[in-house]
């Protein structure tokens, strides 16, 4: 899983951040990227049905949030929990990377049609839900 995060790292080198507003976009992307990934690697580490329906909560946020569809991902961890081969787990973190460049890609459309950060509306959207 280190591999997703170094290759995370030399993404935003290449595409960092000029402004405050660029700051934010890649900060709330990198949330769902952090969480994908932490999911991945701990079903690498322990593949469980336990494991496996973690990661399947986070690519279903994933898809709800930011409409990027996940299905190959789950795919993918499904067939390593069944056999957690090294073909698999190739497998896997292809499928972590695919996702958390596709949230990138994403939530930074989502934002720039949006004109704002996605977060603030989000608590506005649960603020007015509780009442």
């Amino acid at each position: 899983m280190w591999r997703i995060i170094n290759d995370a790292l030399d993404f935003y080198e290449v595409h960092k951040p000029r402004s405050r507003e660029e700051f934010m976009v890649w900060e709330g992307a990198s949330r769902y990227i952090i969480r994908l990934a932490f999911h991945a690697g701990v079903l690498k580490a322990r593949p469980s049905e336990e494991s496996l329906e973690q990661l399947r909560k986070v690519c279903k946020r994933v898809e709800e949030e930011l409409g990027v569809k996940t299905e190959q991902l789950v795919k993918v961890a499904e067939a390593y929990v069944r056999d957690p081969s090294e073909d698999n787990t190739a497998e896997l973190v292809s499928a972590a990377k695919i996702a958390a460049i596709e949230i990138l890609y994403s939530y930074h459309e989502l934002v720039r049609k949006r004109g704002g950060d996605l977060r603030s509306e989000r608590r506005e959207e649960r603020g007015k839900g509780e009442r």
